[in-house]
């Protein structure tokens, strides 16, 4: 596991015990690999993503 997969652990981790329920906006949320960490955790949250980056955007709903 590189260091920003396992800082996206500790961040999922972190978010998924402060929040149980409810809706997520991850802005910037480049490939999408902080969400789906989350989702793999809690399937209760509803997430949603927005990246500028058409690319970004793009690879994140593949990614989901």
């Amino acid at each position: 596991m590189d260091a920003i997969q396992s800082d996206i652990e500790t961040i999922a981790k972190e978010l998924t015990r402060e929040i149980k329920y409810g809706r997520l906006l991850d802005i910037g949320t480049g490939p999408g690999r902080l969400l789906l960490k989350i989702h793999e955790l809690n399937q209760k949250i509803k997430l949603y993503s927005f990246d500028i980056s058409k690319k970004n955007d793009q690879e994140s709903r593949e990614n989901s």
